[in-house]
Formats: C-alpha cells, structure tokens, sequence
C-alpha cells in the first residue's frame, strides 16, 4: 500500500488524491478500516443487548425496623416521660437515616432515591444491595412557603411556638422555646396542641393505621445571637446575614434567639417499594421517583423482603 501510496496521498509530502480512482479508492479503505474492530459483532461473539448480572444469592431478609415493637406503643402512652423517650429515639433513627452527608444535595435532596429511608435488620448485606418488595414509611413534600415579613406570622403561630407551656406546641410536651442551639426545628399544628387525654396504657390495642395529607407551620431556629439582623454573622447555615440567600423574615424572641416561620405542605405514609437499594447495611432508601409513589396509611405492618446483592 506504501508503494502505490493507498490511501492517495498518504506518502510524504501529503496531498488530496486526484482523479475519481484516487477518491475511490481512499473511500474503499476507510469504509474498511472499522472491519476489524466489527469482526465479532456478524461473528456472534459478543452483542448489544444489556443484562444485569448479580453477585451473590439471592436472600430472604426480614426488613422490619429493629426499633419497631407494639410494645413500645403502650409505653408511648404511659405517661410524658416514656413518650418523651419513644419519640426522641425515632428523632435518632432519622438523623442516622440522614448522617451520610455525601448522599445529599445542597439543597437537602437525596443524591440516591427518592428521600424515603428506612432502617432495616443488619443482615450482613453490602451497600449497593437491592432489596425487593419492602414497606418503608415515606414523605413527599408539595410545599415550602416561607414568611418573609411579619404579617405573614400570624400570632398564633409565634404564641404557640414561644410558650412556656409545652403543652401547647407538641404531642411530647416538650417545646422549641427550651433550645438554644442553631438548627433545632419544629412543624406543629398550633390548631391542635398536645392532648393529654391519650388513652392510658391499660387500655388494649394499637391505634388505627392513617396517612396525613396538609400543611403544617416550621418553626426554625436560625442563630442564637444578641441581635438578631444585625449580628448573626456566619453559623452552619452560612451566612445568615445575607439576605439574598436568607430573605426569610427573621423573627426575633427573647435572648437573641432568631427564628423563620415557613408553612409546609407534605403527605407523610408508607408505601411498598418494588425496589429499595442499601445506603449502608441497616439503611434502605426507595428508588421509584417521587411523584409515582403510592402512599398507604401508615400503621403497624411486619416488613419482609426479598434481597440481592449486586
């Protein structure tokens, strides 16, 4: 091919090819040049079509919330103390659920689901694994509406939130009004304070599954500072003196406790996952997109799966 300088112009000095043979030629040639590297394909020897191969056995696995037990439900209602106790450690699990900082956006999104976690048995399966058929609880949120004016609080969610009654913010008895560090949070009804007629514990029976569709007020605490607009300065927020990033309205308590309003607007249940991926060995996380999930009232189920690791 060198001698008779195929392709037409590949010796030096290098020129275009000339004359119709010349052309006709160099497009022969490069219509052939991919043959070899195609060769399998027409062979047999290998194809397109896409498979998934998993490692390992397939396993059954009970996926049930190592915390769940009915009887916790009877201490739930025994009295401020001990649902006080069941309902700080479900705050734990979620802050377990959400620990790996590297699986969430900026924007508090998960960088792997839909957001719906959920703690499993530790059944010695590696993350990566998927797990079939799986129960978890989960929560879509619709809207996020934050006050950015005063007006826009009304009194009764500040008295509410600000009360030295705990009585009068949450089913636990326990009050925002009592933390003072950036960051603790709460959503409440101000409509519907803690109600201490919950049945007693020698009453039989655990409550009757439901699901919540509506919005709820969030009550933030934003920077702990003497004056609130004018010292906050930078927290774990970033800076919360900039009011392009923060342009919340900054309700000011006493102490230099700054706190924004917003009202939320969520559907809270569980729904049956067809497909849930381990973010570690005792953390699941739903993989169908939000807006398709079917949320179910939420209750006291056994939680069982079908796992692969892949």
């Amino acid at each position: 091919m060198t001698k008779h300088r195929l392709p037409p112009g590949l010796m030096y000095p290098f020129k275009l090819p000339k004359g119709s043979r010349s052309w006709v030629i160099s497009a022969i040639i490069l219509l052939m040049l991919p043959q070899a590297f195609i060769a399998p394909l027409p062979s047999g020897a290998v194809n397109w079509n896409p498979v998934t191969i998993p490692e390992g056995s397939p396993v059954p696995v009970n996926s049930t919330n190592p915390f769940a037990n009915s009887g916790v439900w009877y201490l739930y209602q025994d009295g401020i103390p001990r649902r006080n106790q069941v309902l700080k450690t479900a705050a734990g699990a979620t802050g377990l659920l959400w620990s790996d900082n590297s699986l969430v956006s900026t924007n508090g999104t998960s960088l792997t689901g839909n957001g719906c976690r959920h703690i499993v048995n530790n059944n010695g399966l590696q993350t990566g694994s998927i797990q079939y058929n799986t129960t978890l609880p989960c929560i879509k949120f619709h809207d996020i509406s934050w006050a950015t004016s005063k007006d826009q609080i009304p009194s009764l969610y500040s008295n509410t939130l600000f009360s030295s009654q705990p009585s009068r913010l949450s089913i636990v008895n326990d009050t925002l009004y009592d933390y003072f560090n950036n960051g603790h949070a709460v959503l409440f009804d101000p409509n519907i304070p803690f109600n201490s007629s919950i049945p007693s514990v020698k009453q039989t029976g655990l409550p009757v599954a439901n699901s919540y569709t509506g919005t709820m007020i969030l009550g933030l605490l934003l920077a702990n500072t003497y004056y609130c607009n004018t010292s906050m300065g930078t927290n774990n927020f970033g800076n919360v003196m900039n009011t392009t990033a923060y342009p919340q309205y900054i309700y000011a308590w006493a102490l230099g406790l700054c706190y924004v309003f917003a009202n939320v607007t969520f559907t809270a249940g569980v729904t049956n996952s067809p497909v849930s991926k381990y973010l570690s060995p005792v953390v699941i996380e739903d993989q169908t997109p939000i807006d398709k999930v079917v949320f179910e009232p939420l209750g006291f189920k056994s939680h069982f799966g079908f796992s692969q690791t892949l």
